[in-house]
């Protein structure tokens, strides 16, 4: 069986094929994708997953209004095209974008079944990753329906600082406020103004443009979530 050098000099990629007992990698190849390049479109035909080596990447849906609905970033680990390939489903459901240079396996989804279909490892961890899947989609997309827009705005400010803080404590937002605005579907407008009521109330604070908080500002967002429920 010939193996790609390729596939056994990279370490993460090594660890992914023993899972797999380096079956069909003669059916695998590593592909790059520059910024803004489209990995897959919503309502294209499904055919193929890949496996994001490295980079980030975006997740969204485009509606006929033309507002993009950021659902997710996405990074090493994630498997594009899983639910389809794992729910026979004929088109992908989402847009995926490279939103930095990034690299990924990519593979026919008839390999992603074989895989799933004799190696217990491998099930598991595609499990776990559409568990993960639906549980983020599920909570994210219900915030931004049941609640006011300013108040998802403070939501996906607390997510953002969860997500991303360190160990001193402190997140400066590299997001900017289209962004905002794309992944909490709400308009650029509302995002400046629930921006502006954050900060009259002292509950964050902006450095350099960017938005900067600290545990004491975390602390008073989820208090503020939760007084306006």
């Amino acid at each position: 069986m010939y193996i790609d050098p390729l596939f056994l000099e990279d370490e993460y990629l090594n660890y992914f094929f023993k899972k797999v007992d380096y079956a069909h990698t003669d059916k695998c190849k590593i592909t790059a994708y520059a910024p803004k390049e489209l990995l897959a479109i919503r309502g294209f035909k499904a055919e193929k997953c890949i496996l994001v080596l490295s980079g980030k990447l975006r997740v969204y849906n485009q509606f006929i209004n033309g507002k993009n609905y950021v659902l997710e970033d996405i990074s090493q680990g994630a498997v594009i095209g899983e639910m389809e390939a794992a729910g026979k489903w004929g088109e992908y459901t989402s847009t995926v974008e490279a939103a930095t240079e990034a690299k990924g396996l990519v593979f026919p989804h008839e390999v992603y079944i074989s895989w799933l279909t004799n190696s217990h490892e491998f099930a598991v961890d595609a499990a776990m990753r559409l568990g993960r899947m639906m549980c983020n989609s599920s909570s994210f997309k219900g915030e931004n329906l049941v609640f006011s827009s300013g108040l998802s705005i403070a939501m996906l400010l607390r997510r953002y600082y969860v997500e991303n803080v360190g160990k001193g404590g402190n997140v400066i937002v590299n997001e900017t406020r289209n962004q905002l605005s794309e992944k909490s579907g709400t308009s650029l407008r509302t995002v400046n103004r629930s921006i502006k009521t954050l900060i009259n109330l002292g509950i964050i604070t902006i450095r350099k443009g960017k938005i900067f908080m600290d545990k004491d500002s975390f602390s008073k967002l989820v208090d503020y979530i939760s007084e306006n429920m």
